[in-house]
């Protein structure tokens, strides 16, 4: 079967000047980006050339980093940074609208400003394709497709139909840990319309399942990273047909093309309309490429990107009609039960607490996110209800969800008091239930990604997440199976304390509350929130699960990181 669906993306690397043999294996590498860029180019005009003989429609794109800095300039969009993932940033294809398309003001420029006459996001027609290929990146730990409605009309709720959602729908949409985040200022990330238009819903909510590279292989050998792949975007079974012959002509093997179907519904929930209208829906595609093996192969695959984008469509005359997908499941997900490790857990959080409220450090307990006892970082689609389908349905925005991926998010935290927090939890990399971890640190007033901690980092490993909890392998006994991290303002004051497993939050990457000049939200400058990310269960082609009672409470699954605050204590 030609299915499946994902997103994109592909880490920020900051690197020094190259020197010696490391700037030859650069250069190198670059040469070999533009030969592929060239080569790409070549076959992206014979296969419009080939369309358009056809009798298609046919014009060509591009693929465009969406990156952090694309952040501020979005966000006088949307007012939303939509919580973009630090260690990897998104390439999104630009695409040019067709001629009876409503290019939508609402919504230009929010991911950063394109070439004229393309947009990143567009309507759909019910006969048309998108297709992206390209040389993939090097050797990683992730990379993935993943398609996403961006804006939809208001919707109605059942039985009620005078009354649409919008900000009064909260108490409609509210349930079990959502409440943490109705009653917080993060509310109006997920739930708003876009600013210069009232009249639609910001979604930016998954449609399907990825096509990440597990789906491509076939298993988790990597053997996509560094080759030629090629997707189609499609609502339609014929254009799929149509774009595959046409690949086909021009020599490209079968096991290489993914279809992502756009379908009629997922998980049971009806998506639509697809038409090119104003009142239709908007969608987004992202590519994402994760944790890379080599960060200088990286880089240099991100300054070619050797990708083609090409917009394929049934001529406007032809009376054939579209021939829709189905329905698209939703792909099970599971995880290597945690449940076991919950004494320990505990028994972390006491030693932590216990150090840093005890000997020099002159720090006090403060209240940290009421999200259970102890208190618990959330798991933002089990327990607070973020799928693409149902946030479609209640008109919340899912700010671009998945599931390769397990996702655990605190409410806004404040950092100009003397505050520091301790983020604990399980290592997915060391119980079995993720690829990659990542912990992020995101600016609340913008809903940024500003930083990232990954589970190994071999050019700083003693801020790492791996092994960061072994300081209390006297009192936990399966220390290793466990990380804590530190955010503070300065790390340096508490360095005794942290085992250098500390990220000093500075002015850059979180204003100062005192900061009425910083971008974002001014009620939430000098706040923060952290994410803890859980990509790809091994032997699974999804992220790991989280199970909860009715009211919020853990059952079994991948267990919800703690967060522990504290202060400087008075003299």
């Amino acid at each position: 079967m030609w299915s499946t669906q994902s997103r994109l993306a592909y880490p920020i690397v900051a690197l020094a000047l190259l020197a010696g043999l490391g700037t030859s294996a650069a250069a190198a590498a670059s040469d070999s980006g533009v030969a592929a860029q060239s080569q790409g180019d070549r076959m992206a005009r014979q296969l419009v050339d080939d369309l358009t003989a056809d009798g298609l429609e046919a014009s060509r794109g591009y693929p465009r980093l969406w990156t952090m800095d694309d952040c501020e300039a979005g966000y006088e969009v949307t007012f939303n940074c939509y919580g973009n993932n630090p260690a990897s940033p998104y390439v999104l294809p630009a695409v040019a609208p067709w001629p009876d398309e409503y290019v939508d003001p609402a919504t230009e420029g929010a991911f950063g400003r394109v070439r004229p006459g393309y947009t990143t996001t567009h309507r759909f027609d019910p006969r048309e394709a998108v297709v992206v290929f390209g040389t993939m990146p090097p050797p990683g730990r992730y990379m993935g497709l993943q398609s996403y409605v961006f804006s939809h009309e208001w919707v109605v709720p059942e039985g009620d139909p005078a009354r649409p959602y919008g900000y009064p729908w909260i108490t409609d949409a509210a349930s079990g840990g959502r409440d943490a985040f109705i009653d917080s200022p993060m509310v109006g990330y997920l739930f708003a319309t876009l600013p210069r238009d009232p009249g639609r819903v910001q979604s930016f909510s998954s449609l399907g399942n990825s096509i990440n590279n597990v789906v491509m292989d076939g298993d988790a050998s990597g053997a996509s990273f560094g080759e030629q792949r090629y997707f189609i975007i499609t609502p339609d079974q014929v254009m799929e047909e149509k774009v595959r012959t046409a690949l086909d002509a021009l020599g490209v093997p079968e096991e290489a093309v993914f279809t992502e179907r756009i379908p009629s519904s997922f998980a049971g929930v009806p998506l639509g309309p697809l038409r090119l209208d104003e009142a239709s829906l908007d969608f987004l595609h992202g590519f994402r490429y994760a944790m890379p093996d080599d960060e200088r192969a990286a880089k240099a695959w991100r300054s070619t990107l050797p990708l083609q984008v090409v917009r394929v469509r049934e001529a406007p005359s032809s009376e054939r009609p579209a021939e829709p997908y189905g329905d698209e499941p939703r792909d099970p997900r599971s995880a290597e039960d945690e449940a076991d490790l919950r004494g320990d857990l505990a028994a972390l959080e006491a030693s932590v607490t216990a150090r840093a409220t005890g000997g020099p450090w002159n720090l006090e307990p403060l209240p940290a996110p009421s999200l259970g006892e102890p208190p618990l970082m959330g798991n933002v689609e089990t327990w607070l209800g973020h799928f693409g389908p149902h946030c479609r349905s209640v008109g919340e925005n899912c700010l671009g969800d998945g599931q390769d991926a397990s996702y655990f998010f605190m409410p806004p935290q404040p950092l100009d008091s003397g505050q520091v927090y301790a983020v604990l939890g399980t290592l997915g990399t060391r119980t079995g239930n993720a690829t990659y971890n990542g912990l992020s640190i995101n600016d609340a007033s913008l809903l940024k990604g500003v930083s990232n901690v990954p589970d190994e980092d071999p050019g700083s490993p003693e801020t790492d997440l791996a092994d960061s909890a072994q300081g209390y392998a006297a009192t936990v006994e399966q220390a290793d199976k466990f990380f804590v991290h530190f955010f503070t303002r300065d790390c340096d004051a508490i360095a005794g304390l942290t085992d250098g497993a500390c990220t000093t939050i500075t002015e850059n990457m979180v204003p100062m509350v005192t900061d009425v000049t910083a971008p974002g939200d001014p009620h939430l400058h000098g706040y923060f929130t952290a994410g803890l990310r859980s990509y790809v269960k091994p032997g699974t082609e999804r992220g790991p699960t989280t199970v909860y009672d009715g009211e919020g409470q853990y059952l079994s699954g991948q267990l919800p990181p703690v967060v522990l605050a504290f202060t400087t204590a008075p003299e």
